[in-house]
């Protein structure tokens, strides 16, 4: 007989909470089976080890150490058990009978054995009723609690719809009702039930007084405590029906898109398609499924595929024998693998490709109304559109696979940062819960100590005294506490994730608790720690609640720049806007801002984004695409720099002066060709110039061109036409800088 080592492959999810997942090793001691209902040790000295051994049919586990008799729970315990779990009235039950039987047992000495016993003139046996009823009341008043918030569905239907989302508030307060009504029940029924078998007494009992004194405070204190709960509740669902009900629903109806998107893809191209394969991966484990990937991370893939490829079809199977219910089965698979791939960037990314891949058809490299409408077929037309209108967020009629993939990881952003703002929030609204409960105990025992005492009034203006001189100690707490509660429940100006610019400074929103708010800058990544209060007082411009943003860049030219120049520098860049229409709206707006010594001018040229400047790089690599559209555009007309040391004359540009210009530089070109031509002559006529050379020499020297002016005008003119656009008029009478 060996020895054995068992190991266990099991995850232990059902264990112990302390104890590691995975596999893992227990050392039991070498026992022997001899076929009987006992087990028989037979252990030696130094062996501890051997093979794992079935588990026979009296329910001992052998050789994994573990007795299931002594571990297990009797008949009465497994009886118990599902009386507990049968429905919640068994379960309450179990929890009511028990104790009335414990106060049935006075209730009966005192009926009978001790029928005279009193307290105070009081017998004992009207005691014990009381309390027997009252235990009774307690769950009858929970229940009743439970039941209001059906009750107030059923009867706000009646009068607004809208209204039926306060059944949150009813039942996050059934604990304070409960205590209340049972605090009203004990108040009512204290004194007849108490004294229900003694005679009318003109003189009151006095310690049912004080009984009947602690029922009536307890109502006013339940009610403090139901007061309070209630604002609480109030300021939590109206706060998140202000801020997060339209981000939710809008998060909701996006994710849904998906799911239609990634339906009609799987329906074109069904899961594991050689086209896909890579990407149905990605989508599924989250990893970079690629040809470099190791043969370990294939492995796991595969493998990953393999079980999710035997799950659908199984539920393909099931949809198929349970056909009422198929479409429900597929709707929720599709969901929920949409959901997991929204977590991750790479299987965001992959499901992007997947379904614009899919849709787009051959020999296109955009995605088309048409083709979501194709794919869709006309009965689903109607959401198609939406669809499309939500996918096409430039407006310019297509979506790239750029497009594609921002869209989605746009998505699963916001849907990240919406989980985490609420996450804050109702972490903010649990610091304030807390705040008001311990100012409410503070009136519990002000409320208590009313009630017991008479004289307690005469001392509540000394109270009131010393609380008027101590609010000076804590005046700037208790008013930066007041001032963080409106900036977050009532002004909230920006969420967990939104890009604020605050005291000129861009930073990133990562925490918000009820006193303070986390930032990250975007110059330097530093963190970044400021006082809600503080935040009360600044300018904040929440850049990602904004809608489409507008630029405007500042640039100083020289001063003998001219309108017509700066109207052909706004085309060339309305151009330029065209050609980018993905990036930018068309509208090119150019500002003379300030005219500085009159040696430069200031223009300002604002552009329009299609987007907010929420996403960083794509900020950035718009800007630096219209700033090198605009250096470009400048040297092409040409735009002169400022920075000339003295002011240089004015130049007025108009039609005459340009065909005079024209007309001089085709005068040169003339006389040049004259020149030339008469050169020519005068070799060939050599005789004619010995025998008159005054008058060929006057001929030579009669006319000088301009050769240089020349020159650099028809530069001038090559430089505006280089561009392929309409050049503008050309400087015919710049002067040259000194």
């Amino acid at each position: 007989m060996s020895d054995y080592i068992t190991v266990d492959m099991s995850s232990k999810a059902s264990g112990n909470a302390h104890e590691e997942k995975g596999p893992h090793v227990s050392i039991t001691e070498k026992t022997s089976y001899n076929g009987s209902d006992t087990q028989t040790a037979a252990s030696e000295s130094g062996k501890a080890f051997g093979r794992r051994r079935a588990t026979p049919a009296d329910g001992i586990a052998m050789g994994v150490g573990v007795d299931v008799e002594k571990d297990s729970i009797n008949a009465l315990g497994k009886f118990y058990t599902k009386v507990v779990s049968f429905n919640v009235v068994t379960r309450n039950l179990i929890y009511i009978f028990p104790f009335s039987v414990l106060l049935a047992i006075p209730i009966i000495i005192f009926a009978t054995v001790k029928a005279d016993a009193r307290a105070g003139g009081v017998r004992l046996l009207g005691l014990f009723i009381w309390i027997q009823v009252m235990w009774w009341c307690l769950w009858l008043a929970k229940y009743f609690a439970q039941l209001l918030p059906l009750i107030y569905m059923k009867l706000s239907g009646f009068v607004s719809s809208g209204t039926r989302k306060y059944r949150t508030v009813i039942r996050n307060l059934e604990t304070s009702l409960t205590f209340m009504l049972f605090s009203i029940t004990a108040w009512a029924t204290s004194e007849p039930l108490i004294t229900v078998f003694d005679q009318p007494s003109k003189v009151p009992f006095h310690w049912v007084v004080i009984l009947k004194r602690v029922a009536l405070a307890s109502i006013a204190s339940s009610a403090l405590f139901l007061a309070q709960g209630l604002i609480i509740q109030l300021i939590a669902i109206n706060y998140h029906r202000r801020q997060f009900e339209d981000r939710v629903n809008e998060s909701k109806l996006k994710v849904a898109q998906t799911d239609a998107l990634y339906d009609t893809s799987l329906a074109l191209f069904p899961e594991n398609h050689p086209a896909f394969r890579a990407e149905d991966l990605s989508i599924r484990t989250g990893i970079d499924y690629s040809k470099t990937a190791s043969s370990n991370q294939k492995l796991i893939v595969n493998l990953a595929m393999f079980g999710e490829t035997l799950q659908s079809t199984v539920g393909n199977i099931t949809g198929e024998i349970m056909s009422s219910r198929a479409k429900e089965i597929k709707a929720a698979a599709i969901h929920s693998v949409v959901v997991e791939a929204l977590e991750e960037p790479v299987s965001t990314e992959a499901l992007a490709k997947r379904i614009w891949f899919s849709l787009v058809s051959e020999g296109k490299e955009v995605l088309t109304k048409e083709d979501i409408q194709s794919v869709m077929g006309p009965q689903r037309e109607a959401q198609a559109d939406e669809i499309f209108d939500r996918l096409d967020v430039d407006e310019n009629g297509d979506v790239s696979l750029e497009e594609m993939v921002m869209w989605l990881a746009e998505v699963a952003r916001e849907k990240k940062y919406i989980n985490r703002s609420m996450h804050d929030v109702g972490e903010a609204v649990k610091v304030l819960d807390r705040f008001m409960k311990f100012a409410a105990l503070i009136f519990l025992a002000i409320i208590y100590a009313s009630f017991f005492d008479a004289g307690f009034a005469k001392y509540v203006l000394n109270i009131g005294s010393s609380i008027a001189a101590l609010s000076f100690a804590v005046s700037a707490t208790v008013q930066e506490f007041l001032g963080s509660c409106i900036f977050v429940f009532v002004k909230h100006p920006y969420d967990v994730g939104d890009r604020v610019l605050i005291d000129d400074k861009q930073m990133i929103v990562e925490h918000i608790s009820l006193l303070y708010t986390k930032f990250k800058r975007l110059d330097n990544n530093r963190s970044v720690q400021l006082a809600n209060v503080i935040n009360n007082n600044n300018w904040v411009e929440n850049i990602s609640r904004s809608k489409a943003m507008k630029e405007q860049i500042p640039v100083s030219v020289h001063a003998e720049t001219s309108f017509a120049d700066i109207e052909v520098l706004r085309m060339e860049l309305s151009h330029f806007a065209v050609d980018n229409k993905r990036d930018f709206y068309p509208e090119i707006e150019i500002q003379i801002n300030e005219c500085k010594d009159l040696k430069q001018i200031d223009l300002l040229i604002s552009i329009c984004h299609k987007s907010n400047w929420t996403n960083e790089p794509l900020r950035l690599m718009r800007r630096n695409k219209f700033m090198t559209a605009i250096l470009t555009s400048i040297r092409s007309i040409p735009i002169y720099p400022a920075g000339a040391d003295k002011p240089l004359a004015i130049r007025v540009t108009t039609s005459q002066a340009v065909d005079t210009a024209r007309e001089a530089v085709a005068a040169d070109r003339e006389a040049v060709d004259l020149l030339r031509q008469s050169a020519e002559d005068a070799m060939t006529n050599a005789a004619i110039a010995a025998i008159h050379p005054p008058a060929v020499t006057a001929v030579v020297s009669g006319y000088q061109p301009n050769l240089a002016a020349a020159q650099n005008r028809v530069s001038i003119d090559s430089r505006r036409s280089a561009t392929g656009r309409r050049p503008s008029q050309p400087p015919a009478s710049r002067r040259p800088m000194e």
